[in-house]
């Protein structure tokens, strides 16, 4: 697994991809799979995450003015 950039001229920005490797069986070669993980920076050389790579829980403030992280909800799904 490495990390790889990619330039959009479309949008002039960098992205940061997450690289791995596979076997595939079926076509008998090595296919590659990518997966964004957020902007690269270029003057700064950092990585800005998105998503659920790098975003933080929610917070609330308590009675004592202290920040307090709370857990997501899941979603209720219809049982059939």
């Amino acid at each position: 697994m490495s990390i790889t950039k990619s330039y959009n001229k479309h949008t002039n920005t960098y992205y940061a991809y997450e690289t791995t490797y596979e076997w595939e069986d079926t076509k008998q070669k090595k296919v590659q799979r990518k997966h964004c993980i957020g902007q690269f920076d270029p003057d700064t050389g950092e990585i800005i995450p998105n998503g659920k790579v790098g975003r933080p829980g929610r917070a609330t403030k308590t009675s004592a003015g202290k920040l307090q992280a709370t857990p997501m909800k899941k979603r209720n799904r219809k049982q059939t």
